[in-house]
C-alpha cells in the first residue's frame, strides 16, 4: 500500500532502501554523478531546495525516486536516483533532458549536481550572457531592425509562416527585452514593442498568446511554452518602462481580457507557478506607474497572499514577486506581515 509520502507530488522523500538498484546493462547518461555512502533522503532534500531557489517547477514521485522538472526557460528534464549495483551504498543522480533547450540549462544541471554532493552554491551559475550593446542611432536602428525582422518572420508577405516561427520569435524577444542582459537596447525595444503603431500586429500576437487557452491548436507542451514566453516578454518589457512618463502608459496595456487572465494565473499559482510569477511581475510594474484600479487591488489581495504561501514552499521567485506586487498595488506590508509573510519592512522607494 502506498503511503501519502509516495504520492505527494510537491515533496520528495527518498531513502536508500526504496530507490531502485541500477542494473548492469542500463546505459547511464553522461549527465550523472555517483555519491559514495550517500543518503538518498539528504540528497533529495538538497535537490528540492535547489530547485525551489532556482524557481524550477517539479513534480515528485518518491516511490519511483524521480522528479519531473521544468526550468524558467521551458526546458523539461527528469532527475532520477539509483543505487549502484556493485556498491549499493553509492547513490547515483542522473539528469535527462526531455524537451527544450537553453544555454542556462547547463547552469541548472551543474547547480543540482553541486547541491546533491553537498557543495556550496556557486554564484557563477547564476550569471547571464550579455546581448548587443551600443549607443545612439546605432542602438535605435538595431532595435527597429530586430522588430521588423521578427514581424517579417511571423507575418510574411506571402502568407506562408514557417514552422516554429512563433516559438523562435518569442525566444528572441525574451532575450531582447531583458534589461539585465541587453541594457538600454532592451528599454528601446520594449518601448517600440508596446507602444509603436507599426508593431501593433506583433504586440497583439503576444497579448493573444499570453491569454491563450489549451483549446488552441498546439500540443500541451507547445501551448505552455508559448504562453509562458509571451508572459515573460510582457514582464520584461513592462519592467524596462517602469517610471516612464508621457505616452508610455502601462495601464493602457491591460485590456479586460489580459487583466482577468493575469488575475487568474495568480489565483491558481499552485497549478502553474511560473505563469503566476510572471503575472505578479506584470501587475507590479503596472502598479508602480499608478495604474491599478481599487477593485483590482481588492481582488488581488487574497490571490497574492495565497501565491506567496505557495512560493515560500516551492518557488522562490513567486515568493518575492507576489510580495513586491502586493506592496506596489497599495495594500502593502501590513497585510503580509500580519499573515507572517514578511520579515522586514519593504521600502516603497526601491
Amino acid at each position: 500500500m502506498e503511503s501519502s509520502a509516495d504520492i505527494d507530488p510537491d515533496h520528495w522523500i527518498a531513502n536508500n532502501d526504496s530507490i531502485p538498484i541500477l542494473t548492469s546493462f542500463y546505459p547511464l547518461l553522461h549527465s550523472s554523478i555517483s555519491i559514495p555512502n550517500g543518503s538518498a533522503r539528504l540528497i533529495s532534500e538538497r535537490i528540492m531546495d535547489t530547485l525551489r531557489s532556482r524557481s524550477i517547477t517539479a513534480v515528485y514521485n518518491s516511490k519511483g525516486a524521480k522528479a519531473d522538472c521544468t526550468t524558467k526557460n521551458n526546458v523539461y528534464f527528469r532527475i532520477r536516483l539509483y543505487r549502484d549495483y556493485v556498491d549499493t551504498g553509492t547513490v547515483i543522480v542522473e539528469i535527462q533532458r526531455i524537451r527544450g533547450f537553453h544555454v542556462k540549462y547547463h547552469q541548472d544541471v551543474a547547480a543540482i549536481f553541486d547541491a546533491a554532493e553537498g557543495k556550496e552554491a556557486n554564484p557563477l551559475l547564476n550569471e547571464s550572457a550579455i546581448a548587443f550593446q551600443g549607443s545612439g542611432d546605432e542602438v535605435q536602428n538595431y532595435c527597429r531592425s530586430s522588430l521588423n525582422r521578427l514581424s517579417d518572420i511571423l507575418f510574411p508577405s506571402n502568407g506562408e509562416t514557417m514552422t516554429g516561427a512563433t516559438e523562435f520569435a518569442l525566444v528572441v524577444l525574451v532575450e531582447l527585452t531583458n534589461a539585465h542582459e541587453a541594457g538600454q537596447t532592451a528599454v528601446l525595444i520594449s518601448r517600440d514593442l508596446l507602444f509603436a503603431p507599426e508593431f501593433e500586429q506583433l504586440r497583439e500576437l503576444i497579448f493573444s498568446h499570453a491569454c491563450s487557452s489549451e483549446q488552441d491548436p498546439l500540443s500541451p507542451y507547445q501551448y505552455n511554452c508559448v504562453k509562458l514566453q509571451s508572459l515573460e516578454v510582457l514582464a520584461n518589457a513592462t519592467s524596462c518602462l517602469v517610471g516612464s512618463t508621457g505616452d508610455d502608459n502601462l495601464g493602457s496595456l491591460l485590456n479586460d481580457t489580459l487583466r482577468l487572465n493575469l488575475f487568474s494565473y495568480v489565483e491558481n499559482a499552485s497549478a502553474d507557478p511560473r505563469a503566476a510569477d510572471l503575472a505578479c511581475l506584470i501587475l507590479k510594474n503596472v502598479a508602480e506607474n499608478g495604474q491599478m484600479d481599487n477593485n483590482d487591488i481588492s481582488r488581488l489581495m487574497n490571490a497574492l497572499m495565497s501565491a506567496n504561501r505557495y512560493g515560500r514552499e516551492a518557488y522562490a521567485d513567486l515568493e518575492v514577486h507576489s510580495q513586491e506586487s502586493g506592496f506596489k498595488s497599495g495594500f502593502g506590508y501590513a497585510c503580509f506581515y500580519k499573515m507572517g509573510m514578511a520579515e522586514i519592512p519593504y521600502n516603497r522607494e526601491q
